[in-house]
Protein backbone atom coordinates (compact mmCIF):
# COMPACT_ATOMS: atom_id res chain seq x y z
CA UNK A 1 0.00 0.00 0.00
CA UNK A 2 2.88 2.23 0.61
CA UNK A 3 4.14 1.84 -2.92
CA UNK A 4 0.56 2.93 -4.35
CA UNK A 5 0.70 5.84 -2.28
CA UNK A 6 4.14 6.87 -3.32
CA UNK A 7 2.47 6.46 -7.33
CA UNK A 8 -0.33 8.34 -6.45
CA UNK A 9 1.40 11.16 -4.92
CA UNK A 10 4.13 11.08 -8.24
CA UNK A 11 1.04 11.49 -10.56
CA UNK A 12 -0.07 14.36 -8.50
CA UNK A 13 3.10 16.29 -8.54
CA UNK A 14 3.22 15.71 -12.62
CA UNK A 15 -0.47 16.46 -13.09
CA UNK A 16 0.04 19.67 -10.82
CA UNK A 17 3.50 20.99 -12.46
CA UNK A 18 1.56 20.37 -16.28
CA UNK A 19 -1.22 22.57 -15.57
CA UNK A 20 1.04 25.21 -13.99
CA UNK A 21 3.41 25.53 -17.08
CA UNK A 22 0.27 25.54 -18.91
CA UNK A 23 -0.94 28.26 -17.13
CA UNK A 24 1.94 30.18 -17.10
CA UNK A 25 1.93 29.65 -21.49
CA UNK A 26 -1.39 31.52 -21.23
CA UNK A 27 -0.72 33.94 -18.61
CA UNK A 28 2.71 34.81 -20.65
CA UNK A 29 0.78 35.21 -23.51
CA UNK A 30 -2.05 37.12 -22.28
CA UNK A 31 0.51 39.73 -20.54
CA UNK A 32 2.73 40.09 -23.90
CA UNK A 33 -0.38 40.86 -26.20
CA UNK A 34 -1.02 43.70 -23.89
CA UNK A 35 -3.98 42.20 -22.19
CA UNK A 36 -7.14 42.56 -23.20
CA UNK A 37 -6.70 45.96 -25.20
CA UNK A 38 -4.14 44.30 -27.06
CA UNK A 39 -5.88 41.97 -28.53
CA UNK A 40 -8.82 43.64 -29.80
CA UNK A 41 -6.46 46.39 -30.69
CA UNK A 42 -4.91 43.83 -32.83
CA UNK A 43 -7.68 42.41 -34.60
CA UNK A 44 -8.97 45.67 -34.93
CA UNK A 45 -5.87 46.29 -37.06
CA UNK A 46 -5.92 43.21 -39.17
CA UNK A 47 -8.96 44.06 -39.74
CA UNK A 48 -8.03 47.71 -40.92
CA UNK A 49 -5.76 46.56 -43.31
CA UNK A 50 -8.22 43.94 -44.94
CA UNK A 51 -10.15 46.93 -45.52
CA UNK A 52 -7.73 48.87 -47.46
CA UNK A 53 -6.37 46.05 -49.52
CA UNK A 54 -10.14 45.58 -50.34
CA UNK A 55 -9.97 49.11 -51.16
CA UNK A 56 -7.01 49.04 -53.31
CA UNK A 57 -7.73 45.93 -54.78
CA UNK A 58 -10.91 47.86 -55.91
CA UNK A 59 -9.52 50.66 -57.44
CA UNK A 60 -7.10 48.68 -59.31
CA UNK A 61 -10.14 47.49 -60.97
CA UNK A 62 -11.67 50.26 -61.30
CA UNK A 63 -9.19 51.95 -63.30
CA UNK A 64 -8.32 48.33 -65.60
CA UNK A 65 -12.46 48.73 -66.36
CA UNK A 66 -12.10 52.46 -67.32
CA UNK A 67 -8.85 52.10 -69.04
CA UNK A 68 -7.19 54.75 -66.97
CA UNK A 69 -3.75 54.36 -66.14
CA UNK A 70 -2.66 57.87 -64.92
CA UNK A 71 -1.17 57.51 -61.06
CA UNK A 72 -2.25 60.90 -60.17
CA UNK A 73 -5.96 60.20 -61.60
CA UNK A 74 -8.60 61.11 -58.60
CA UNK A 75 -10.76 57.87 -57.55
CA UNK A 76 -13.96 58.83 -56.71
CA UNK A 77 -15.70 56.73 -54.13
CA UNK A 78 -18.76 56.02 -55.86
CA UNK A 79 -16.80 54.63 -58.68
CA UNK A 80 -15.79 51.64 -56.41
CA UNK A 81 -18.47 50.95 -55.28
CA UNK A 82 -19.78 48.34 -57.76
CA UNK A 83 -16.01 46.57 -56.89
CA UNK A 84 -16.74 46.49 -53.34
CA UNK A 85 -18.34 43.88 -51.69
CA UNK A 86 -22.30 44.92 -50.79
CA UNK A 87 -21.40 47.65 -52.67
CA UNK A 88 -20.37 49.84 -49.85
CA UNK A 89 -16.97 51.35 -48.43
CA UNK A 90 -16.19 49.95 -45.18
CA UNK A 91 -15.37 52.00 -41.88
CA UNK A 92 -12.51 51.29 -40.05
CA UNK A 93 -13.01 49.13 -37.58
CA UNK A 94 -11.63 50.93 -34.74
CA UNK A 95 -13.69 54.66 -34.85
CA UNK A 96 -15.80 53.61 -37.94
CA UNK A 97 -14.18 56.41 -39.38
CA UNK A 98 -14.20 56.65 -43.71
CA UNK A 99 -11.39 55.76 -45.03
CA UNK A 100 -9.27 58.07 -47.03
CA UNK A 101 -9.01 56.59 -50.77
CA UNK A 102 -6.70 59.28 -52.48
CA UNK A 103 -6.12 58.87 -55.66
CA UNK A 104 -5.00 56.02 -57.94
CA UNK A 105 -1.18 56.07 -57.78
CA UNK A 106 -2.16 56.30 -53.16
CA UNK A 107 -2.75 54.13 -50.95
CA UNK A 108 -6.03 54.29 -49.21
CA UNK A 109 -4.91 54.95 -45.82
CA UNK A 110 -6.92 55.16 -42.51
CA UNK A 111 -6.54 57.90 -40.06
CA UNK A 112 -5.94 55.86 -36.52
CA UNK A 113 -3.96 52.56 -38.59
CA UNK A 114 -2.06 54.06 -41.43
CA UNK A 115 -1.59 52.54 -44.57
CA UNK A 116 -0.53 48.96 -45.52
CA UNK A 117 2.83 49.87 -46.01
CA UNK A 118 3.92 52.28 -43.11
CA UNK A 119 0.82 51.06 -40.13
CA UNK A 120 0.57 52.82 -36.61
CA UNK A 121 2.42 50.63 -34.43
CA UNK A 122 0.20 48.47 -32.20
CA UNK A 123 1.35 50.20 -28.98
CA UNK A 124 0.26 53.66 -29.96
CA UNK A 125 -2.87 52.26 -30.95
CA UNK A 126 -2.97 50.83 -27.37
CA UNK A 127 -2.33 54.37 -26.02
CA UNK A 128 -4.52 56.12 -27.79
CA UNK A 129 -7.47 53.25 -27.36
CA UNK A 130 -6.77 54.14 -23.45
CA UNK A 131 -6.80 57.93 -23.96
CA UNK A 132 -2.87 58.99 -23.03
Amino acid sequence: MNEQKRKDVCCGIIAVTVVAGLLLVVVGTYIRSGGPMGARETARSNACMLNLTNIETAKQAWAKSCGVSNPAAPVAVSNLLPHLRNGVLPACPGRDQPYVVGALGDEPSCSLHGTRSEPTPRSALIKIRKGK
